[in-house]
């Protein structure tokens, strides 16, 4: 084996000093790696506990944006703008993965174009689980670009890997502390299947998948440089709290992708890695083991761990049965929120895939562009009712399958340039870690690309049962951008920090700019202004809308009804993309409306609903809350005596039900409004369709009172 020259080891430790930008860059990568994963709130004071985790993602990437386009303006016109790919792409997968990434990037905003709401797929829909719509999107594939173009060498590289595994004790740690008993910052004490910082145990384990290797990576570097016993003592004790939090999370999916990646990282590490480094990752390996069964085996007031876990396995041997004989899947079986209920989801996904069946009839590109570009962002979860049974889970926002979910909202052309971007990122690691040569990488690359590998895989099976969201894709991204970075530090010696701007062109004057300076610098205030702009009048008005929406939810509940009103009035217009919003100032108005004795107060407060519906409707058409809302809106100002609105009140009606076809409460109501709008045949069409689709005993009474 040639070992490394003097000059390439010292390149790897290590480079000059970067740049502002590349500082604040690694300085935002690095937020995002922590404030993403462990921010939340309690909603106690914003309406929706997931969007510290959002504003921290678009933050992050609003830095990263800003500085890049700042130092491309003011760099020398004799470098390259990407000097991270200076020579081109070549035969390197690596360099071909970020190119993908940069045509994922075309489709998903193609697939937003085309969308049948365009500004649910940019913005979203459901404020409380993001991370699919086209903003963050974005967001997370402008950290996998600074990732990937920006780090270079071992200190950067190492600095990732050490922030992922403190991120992830800090999360497991926190969750090992809700097992127990003890939660000082959120609801999340002695809950069956602890959700740490995450809010959901699927959400928390998905994470813990990738940040356990990244732990075992960063134990392995370190204790390469310092072998004392203390340090592989505490590596140990923070490995064993992420194993004990991820059977406390007790959920199914990141248990089988902890095991596929376990086997990964220790098939690969046997054959790769050097035998003192294999010794010492082995001794962080079984001391983090006892530490993990030490706080599994103590007693926690209950043994609510063992039965779920009981209750895992029971899951997945009814699931293989249903996979051999669908008949057998019970009914009661697929409306759980465990693996059989995943069968009839994948069932309907997959008929969606070969229907692409929408809600409202297209006309023109639209039908042919479907395939290609799918529903768009955010846009599933309303075709979902279109192919699920009278008997099936009735609002899914997920195809709980990331390649469906690709598909179904990105279409072919998003699948297909995912599998080719996660292939070439699996060819890079191979590359690196069988380079076919007799140069073999350093030490330190083989075995960050041994974890890399052990998580990323992980992350692949776990995800093909799973649900992915902001909290742990950022990290995922961030893992991708990562194995480019490795790849490049590995292969080349260059330095990516731009030059620095001399004394002598710094104090040039403007006349002595060339056109070209010119236009950079003109595109870079354009490119910062606009960021700038979306960030403030997006995020920074929603943080605003919210707070007023929780103070609104605060006078409800103290009984006074009119401030809280203008509240939440003051919270659609900070954020009228928000539909909870106009749905809650609708419910607060509709109570207000029907104990008021004064007809002229009773048609105002009855209007203000209405408008609010109408004007977020006009936004989001398609959202199954608000266009029941609407029409119970509609219906009650034609019982208040706008007899006019007849026709409006069977349309909104008509839509309902097509949007909900075999849903038989839905159906029901669908009866209901006809019946009272005095459209009788169309309300014994719908009360004869509930009836036969089924359902409980108010929804059948229901129906056949419409009858």
């Amino acid at each position: 084996m040639t070992r490394p020259s003097r000059r390439r080891r010292e390149s790897s430790i290590g480079t000059r000093g970067p740049g502002w930008a590349s500082r604040i860059i690694q300085f935002a990568i690095l937020g995002a790696l922590v404030i993403v994963p462990l921010a939340f709130d309690d909603t106690s004071r914003l309406a929706f506990a997931e969007q510290p985790k959002q504003f921290a993602l678009h933050l992050a990437a609003v830095v990263v944006v800003i500085a890049w386009a700042i130092e491309l303006a003011f760099q020398d016109g004799s470098r390259s703008l990407l000097p991270s790919l200076s020579g081109g792409l070549g035969k390197s997968a690596a360099r071909w993965a970020v190119a993908t990434a940069g045509l994922f990037v075309l489709v998903g905003v193609l697939s937003t174009v085309f969308s049948q709401a365009p500004m649910v797929s940019l913005w979203g829909q459901d404020f409380s689980d993001l991370g699919h719509e086209l903003y963050s999107f974005l967001s997370l594939l402008v950290l996998f670009m600074a990732v990937a173009l920006r780090l270079r060498g071992r200190v950067q590289i190492q600095r990732v890997v050490y922030v992922f595994a403190g991120t992830g004790v800090t999360a497991a740690a926190y969750g090992v502390s809700q097992h127990f008993g003890w939660d000082p910052f959120g609801p999340g004490a002695d809950v069956q299947r602890v959700w740490s910082t995450f809010l959901n145990p699927i959400f928390f384990g998905s994470f813990l998948v990738m940040s356990l290797f990244m732990t075992m990576t960063a134990a392995i570097l370190w204790t390469s440089n310092d072998q004392r016993w203390r340090w592989q003592i505490m590596l140990a004790v923070a490995f064993g709290i992420q194993l004990a939090a991820l059977w406390f999370a007790g959920s199914r999916g990141p248990l089988i992708g902890a095991i596929v990646g376990g086997v990964v990282l220790v098939g690969v590490a046997a054959i790769r890695i050097d035998r003192p480094n294999l010794l010492r990752g082995l001794t962080v390996s079984v001391g983090g083991l006892v530490v993990a069964i030490l706080l599994v085996v103590l007693p926690a007031g209950d043994t609510r761990v063992i039965a779920s876990f009981s209750s895992a396995i029971s899951e997945s041997t009814k699931l293989a049965t249903t996979l051999v004989d669908p008949g057998q899947l019970d009914t009661d079986e697929s409306l759980a929120s465990g693996l059989s209920g995943r069968v009839g989801i994948w069932s309907g996904a997959f008929e969606l895939a070969t229907s692409w069946e929408v809600v409202s009839p297209e006309n023109g590109l639209s039908p042919a562009l479907r395939p290609v570009f799918g529903f768009g962002p955010e846009m599933y979860k309303f075709s979902y009712p279109l192919t699920a049974g009278s008997d099936g889970l009735q609002h899914i926002d997920h195809p709980h399958n990331y390649l469906f979910q690709t598909l179904l909202e990105m279409g072919v052309a998003g699948l297909l340039t995912l599998l080719a971007l996660v292939g070439l990122i699996i060819v890079t690691m191979l590359r690196l870690l069988w380079p076919g040569s007799t140069t073999r990488p350093e030490p330190w690359v083989t075995i960050v690309v041994v974890g890399l590998l052990a998580a990323l895989v992980g992350r692949a099976v776990e995800q093909m049962g799973g649900v992915a969201q902001i909290g742990d894709l950022a990290p995922y991204w961030i893992l991708m951008g990562l194995v480019v970075a490795v790849s490049e530090s590995a292969t080349t010696n260059l330095d990516p920090t731009p030059a620095p701007i001399s004394r002598r062109r710094r104090s040039q004057s403007s006349r002595d700019f060339s056109a070209i300076d010119l236009a950079r610098i003109g595109g870079a205030v354009i490119v910062v202004l606009v960021v700038a702009g979306v960030f403030v009048l997006k995020d920074v008005q929603q943080l605003k809308g919210s707070r007023a929406a929780v103070e609104a939810n605060r006078l409800t509940g103290v009984g006074q009804g009119s401030t809280a009103l203008e509240e939440f009035q003051r919270a659609i217009a900070f954020a009228p993309d928000v539909t909870e919003y106009p749905i809650r100032l609708h419910e607060l108005v509709s109570i207000a409306a029907s104990g008021d004795t004064s007809p002229e107060n009773k048609q105002a407060l009855l209007e203000v609903g209405y408008s609010a519906l109408v004007e977020a409707s006009a936004r989001d058409p398609y959202d199954f809350r608000l266009l029941e809302r609407l029409a119970l809106a509609t219906i009650n100002l034609f019982d208040n005596g706008e007899t006019d609105r007849r026709d409006e009140v069977i349309q909104r009606y008509i839509f309902l039900g097509e949007s909900l076809p075999d849903y038989p409460n839905f159906q029901a109501l669908v009866a209901d409004g006809f019946v009272v709008a005095r459209a009788f045949d169309l309300g014994l069409l719908a009360a004869d369709i509930s009836i036969a689709l089924g359902g409980d005993d108010e929804t059948q009474s229901r129906a056949w009172w419409a009858r």
